[in-house]
């Protein structure tokens, strides 16, 4: 019995390990926000979503260490939805991609960046609930969310 049992938990802490990261990113498409900006964003976020290092961006709350644990790798999900106007960011819909090729897939995803301004308001919060309640209808239970505003 105590041997089942040392089988079982190996194979509880291996699959837990292994678990994939659902990557949801919101970018702020109001006015608020220069183009400039967001083809910048976007830079940041590929190189921190390959785990290379970060080439034109400064780190802010964090450190360059902590970037690194959010590497996408094989396996993990990937979304990036824009909001801004009550009606855009109502509107959000998130689709998961399953990430497969590195860093073709992730390229893929992230040429989906919005990098022109055309609100002229934001509704981060809202935003934020619309990506909490796809996760619950999901049942997606953990989840990262970068959010790209000004």
């Amino acid at each position: 019995m105590k041997r089942l049992y040392t089988i079982i938990s190996l194979i509880i802490c291996t699959l837990s390990v292994y678990a994939q990261n659902n990557v949801f990113v919101l970018v702020d498409v109001s006015k608020s926000v220069k183009k400039a900006d967001l083809v910048a964003a976007k830079q940041a976020l590929t190189d921190v979503l390959l785990g290379n290092p970060l080439s034109n961006s400064n780190v802010v709350g964090a450190t360059v260490h902590d970037l690194q644990q959010f590497k996408i790798v094989q396996g993990d999900k990937l979304s990036v939805v824009k909001f801004g106007e009550q009606q855009t960011s109502l509107n959000i819909s998130p689709q998961l991609l399953t990430i497969q090729t590195i860093p073709t897939d992730i390229i893929q995803v992230l040429n989906s960046f919005p990098t022109t301004p055309t609100d002229n308001n934001t509704y981060w919060k809202l935003a934020k609930a619309k990506v909490a309640d796809y996760a619950v209808k999901n049942g997606i239970k953990n989840y990262k969310l970068y959010i790209i505003f000004g």
